[in-house]
């Protein structure tokens, strides 16, 4: 890298590179330096002076940082390049120039795309060991990352991976709660097998796998609290004398749900509900259910030219007393939008959320309705069960046995966990609905007995299916002889 390409490159930074991400405190460029690709981090000085008489300077600190990890043997990206005093715009800051590791993909990124394809990485197990050795070694150079999740790795190529940001990096061992991060962001996509493996590489000996990850719980309210948040990912919105909120984006989309895959602006998404509203008001709408505690309604809502098949739930104040707790603890549909997403958040298939809105008069609830994307599948409750291939019908029953294991293992259960609350989309997979019924889990509360109970009134449910629902539910629990030999 010569002097002048260097010149070439930053003199007009905004024409000659591409901006990837910008943030309050950061901005990532890419640029070409000759014939090489280069990341430019800048750091704006403005607002943030305090903290650089405490911290220092940020760039300068992400460079001596990277070369620890060059000490240490560890794979990360190599910076070239300190420059003080930059200036992009009207903004004057510091950056640092790191030669980037191409062509890779953040191993976050490469297992979502694996999972919405339903394809199976074939170097899965050599990723996963290469990250634990990179955790390791930073154990053994007495350096730890307080920002250890998936999208820190960079996965080549040719499969081998990189850690990036190193203004994570502190002097210390590693800490539990870091590798606690890292078991939070592989648990969607690792297996429970990988993930005890990986405990017992990194974690202190002798220390059990906790059954309650607090950095998960700390992580999930922080989702479930943005959802009623004005942010990159949900905006609030307001139409016909109706305000609530609304989902925007979702980092990464989700198998069971076409919803997450798509980008909604709010301005569409009142216009859509303004249509919306004037439908349901002149009775346009056809009615999947009626009854004192509300109506659920179907329609397929345009969004910006595009169809998206959705659900209306539109409920009423069935008992007295919600007319003076509602304005306090919130009503109905609002609670189900917080719980939606405190269950996607869990990674725990529901109908996927789209909007929340309510009508008030001097701050009270009159009205409220919420709108759920519409699962393509059948309750389970009315599954030709006997249609089924044996071995699908016992992957069947043992994916609802899971769901409700992972819903009981994440701090809450469904009280009214029935097979009609439960849908089967067309790949099989099942998902929760009818939200009302979720609670805190309590001591002797769980989903399982209701599902057992309800799953009775079916009559082409065996015994056969009844094991297999809870061998999905507790795989590792002790089988009786009895149970071995039903049919």
């Amino acid at each position: 890298m010569s002097q002048e390409e260097l010149e070439h490159a930053l003199r007009d930074l905004p024409n000659t590179g591409t901006l990837i991400k910008r943030r309050p405190y950061r901005e990532v460029w890419r640029i070409h330096i000759g014939d090489r690709a280069h990341y430019l981090k800048f750091y704006p000085r403005k607002g943030i002076r305090l903290k650089r008489l405490f911290r220092g300077d940020p760039a300068l600190r992400e460079f001596l940082r990277l070369q620890w990890l060059q000490k240490a043997g560890i794979p990360a990206p190599r910076a070239t390049a300190i420059l003080k005093g930059f200036r992009i715009g009207d903004q004057i800051g510091d950056a640092v120039i790191l030669e980037a590791i191409e062509p890779s993909t953040p191993l976050d990124v490469l297992l979502n795309d694996a999972e919405l394809h339903d394809q199976c990485l074939t170097d899965r197990r050599h990723i996963a060991s290469q990250v634990i050795e990179i955790v390791r070694s930073l154990s053994r150079a007495n350096l730890t990352h307080t920002d250890l999740h998936l999208g820190n790795f960079l996965v080549k190529e040719d499969g081998s991976v990189h850690l990036i940001d190193a203004y994570a990096l502190r002097r210390g061992p590693v800490r539990l709660k870091d590798i606690l991060l890292l078991a939070h962001s592989a648990s969607r996509y690792a297996t429970r097998t990988e993930i005890v493996r990986a405990w017992r590489s990194l974690a202190p000996p002798d220390t059990p796998l906790p059954t309650n990850n607090s950095v998960s719980q700390r992580l999930w309210k922080k989702m479930a609290r943005r959802s009623t948040a004005d942010n990159a990912y949900f905006s609030r919105v307001a139409a016909s004398n109706w305000t609530g909120h609304a989902y925007q984006q979702s980092k990464f989309a989700y198998p069971w749900s076409t919803l997450s895959q798509h980008r909604f602006a709010s301005a569409d998404l009142e216009s859509a509900w303004s249509r919306l509203l004037d439908q349901i008001n002149n009775r346009q709408l056809p009615y999947l259910k009626q009854s004192d505690s509300g109506d659920v309604l179907t329609a397929d809502l345009d969004i910006a030219g595009t169809l998206f098949p959705v659900v209306v739930k539109i409920p009423r104040r069935k008992q007295w007393h919600r007319y003076l707790t509602d304005p306090f603890r919130g009503d109905r549909a609002l609670r189900a939008w917080t719980r939606a997403w405190e269950l996607i958040a869990r990674d725990i298939p529901t109908a996927w959320p789209l909007m929340v809105l309510r009508r008030t008069a001097l701050g009270y609830p009159l009205e409220s309705a919420i709108v759920f994307e519409r699962v393509d599948g059948i309750p389970l409750a009315h599954v030709p069960l006997n249609d089924l291939l044996i071995p699908v019908r016992d992957t069947l029953f043992r994916r609802v046995g899971r769901l409700l294991r992972r819903l009981d293992d994440t701090g809450y259960y469904h009280r009214d966990a029935k097979s009609d609350n439960v849908m089967i989309d067309r790949a099989n997979r099942p998902l929760l609905v009818d939200l009302d019924g979720i609670r805190s889990l309590t001591f002797g509360r769980w989903s399982l007995p209701r599902m057992l109970a309800s799953m009775k009134l079916h009559k082409q449910y065996t015994p056969a299916d009844s094991f297999s629902l809870c061998k999905g539910y507790a795989p590792n629990a002790p089988v009786h002889a009895e149970a071995e030999a039903s049919p």
